[in-house]
C-alpha cells in the first residue's frame, strides 16, 4: 500500500515531467558552434548518466527510509536509446562520461554502455559505485574501457555501515575489497564519504590516514538536501570546520593542492582486512616480502578548473589525496561544466534545478539528433548562475520535496 508521502512524490514526478514536456526552447542550429554552452558561457562536456534507479543499499541521505516508487521498465531508457544519447552528447563535444545510479553495476547495460562510449571517442570513462558487487565484474568493465571508478563509503566501522546503509555490516569488506581491487589493477580510485555530524565526523582523520597506507584519494562531501533524505542544518558539517579539526584534534596540517606532479614510485603495502566491530582499516606496515607488496607510481593529477574538489595532501609520504566537495559552504557553480541525464531519460542540468528536457520523450516522438541537439542548447541555456536558482543549502532543502531523491537522479 501506498504511504502518503509515497502518493505525494509520485504525483511531483508526474508534475516535474509535465513541466519538462511544457517547457518551450529557443530554436538552436544543430550547427551552432558549442551547442553545450550556456548564457554563463560555460561549455557542458561532462556527461553522468543513470543506468538504474535500482540500488543494494539504502543510503540514508538516498533513498527515503520509506523507499521510492520505482520507474516502470517501459518508461526507462533502453540500450539503444542511451547509446544513441552517447553518441549525440559525444559529438557536441563531451569528454568525460560517468555512469551512476542506483548502482549501475547491476545493470547488464554498462559494459557495453562502457564499449559504445570508448568507440565515440569520449576520453575519461568512470563509473560511481557503492562497491557492492565490482570486485568480480572489474576486468570485464576495464578491458572494455572503464578508466577510473569512484567508490561511495561512509564509514570505516561496520557497524555504522549497516546504520548508514540499512544492510548487513558485513558487506563493508566486499567494499573495501572492491577498493584494493581497483586499486591493484590500477585504476583511479575515490572514495566518496559523505560527512555527517554525529555520525562519522570522529572518522575523518581515520580516512586521511588511508590515503597514506593506499593509493586513493578520499573526498569528503558536504550533506546535501534532496526528497526523503531529511536534511538538518545540525547534520551538516562544513568543510572549513572538517579542516580546522583535523589540526586542532590531531595535529593533521593539510597543504592545499592546485596541480599534481608527483612522478615517485613507492611502495604500496596490501591491505590486511580484519573483522571488527569497531573500525575497518588496511596495515598501515611496509612489508619487506616481495610477496605481500606492489609497486605503485603515483598518479599524476593535473589541474582542471572545473573540479568540483577542493584538493590537499597530508603529506609527501601520503599516497593518496584528500579532498573536499564544498557544494554548500563554497560552491563552484562558476565553473560547472556538468549534465546530467536520470535512468528515465530526463536532462537534468544543475543538481538543485528543476529546469530540464525530457530527452526520452524527444526520441520516442521521433525526433532526430539535430532536433535533439537544438532541443538540448536550449535546455542548456535555461541553467541558473548557481544552486539552480536558490541561494544556500537551507532554501534548497525548503524545496526538496520539488526536486527527486537522489536515488532517482543518480549520484
Amino acid at each position: 500500500m501506498l504511504t502518503g508521502k509515497m502518493m505525494l512524490r509520485t504525483a511531483l514526478t508526474s508534475a516535474r515531467k509535465a513541466v519538462y514536456s511544457r517547457v518551450s526552447y529557443s530554436a538552436v542550429s544543430a550547427k551552432e558552434v558549442n551547442p553545450l554552452t550556456d548564457t554563463f558561457g560555460r561549455f557542458h562536456n561532462y556527461l553522468r548518466i543513470s543506468l538504474t534507479e535500482k540500488c543494494n543499499l539504502r543510503c540514508t541521505y538516498c533513498m527515503p527510509e520509506e523507499g521510492v516508487n520505482l520507474t516502470p521498465k517501459a518508461h526507462l531508457m533502453s540500450l539503444s536509446e542511451r547509446k544513441r544519447l552517447i553518441s549525440i552528447f559525444a559529438s557536441l563535444g563531451v569528454q568525460k562520461l560517468r555512469f551512476t545510479g542506483g548502482e549501475p553495476t547491476i545493470s547488464n547495460q554498462l559494459q557495453e554502455l562502457i564499449q559504445h562510449a570508448k568507440s565515440c571517442n569520449v576520453h575519461s570513462i568512470g563509473i560511481t559505485s557503492n562497491g557492492i558487487v565490482l570486485k568480480d565484474k572489474l576486468d570485464p568493465l576495464i578491458q572494455a574501457g572503464l578508466s577510473s571508478v569512484n567508490i561511495s563509503l561512509d564509514t570505516l566501522s561496520d557497524t555504522k555501515f549497516a546504520t548508514i546503509t540499512r544492510r548487513d555490516k558485513k558487506n563493508i569488506f566486499r567494499v573495501l575489497s572492491s577498493v584494493y581491487a581497483a586499486v591493484s589493477k590500477g585504476i583511479p580510485v575515490k572514495i566518496n564519504c559523505v560527512l555527517m555530524r554525529g555520525f562519522n565526523d570522529n572518522e575523518i582523520a581515520d580516512f586521511v590516514n588511508l590515503t597514506k597506507a593506499v593509493n586513493v584519494d578520499v573526498r569528503f562531501i558536504e550533506l546535501m538536501p534532496f526528497d526523503g533524505n531529511s536534511w538538518k542544518q545540525q547534520d551538516f558539517m562544513s568543510y572549513i570546520e572538517a579542516i580546522d579539526r583535523l589540526k586542532e584534534e590531531h595535529g593533521i596540517v593539510l597543504t592545499k593542492e592546485f596541480s599534481k606532479t608527483d612522478k615517485t614510485t613507492k611502495k604500496q603495502p596490501t591491505p590486511s582486512i580484519t573483522s571488527t566491530t569497531t573500525t575497518v582499516c588496511p596495515s598501515t606496515t611496509t612489508s619487506t616480502d616481495s610477496n605481500t607488496s606492489t609497486t605503485v607510481s603515483t598518479i599524476k593529477h593535473q589541474y582542471d578548473p572545473s573540479d568540483t574538489t577542493k584538493w590537499y595532501r597530508a603529506s609527501p609520504e601520503h599516497l593518496g589525496r584528500v579532498g573536499f566537495i564544498t557544494s554548500m559552504s563554497s560552491n563552484f557553480c562558476g565553473t560547472c561544466n556538468r549534465l546530467r541525464v536520470t535512468a528515465d531519460g530526463q536532462l537534468k542540468v544543475c543538481l538543485f534545478g528543476m529546469d530540464g528536457l525530457d530527452l526520452l520523450q524527444c526520441m520516442r516522438d521521433g525526433d532526430s539528433d539535430d532536433a535533439i541537439v537544438s532541443k538540448l542548447s536550449g535546455a542548456v541555456k535555461q541553467k541558473k548562475a548557481s544552486l539552480g536558482g536558490h541561494t544556500s543549502a537551507s532554501e534548497i532543502a525548503s524545496h526538496s520535496a520539488s526536486n527527486r531523491p537522489m536515488i532517482l537522479i543518480g549520484g
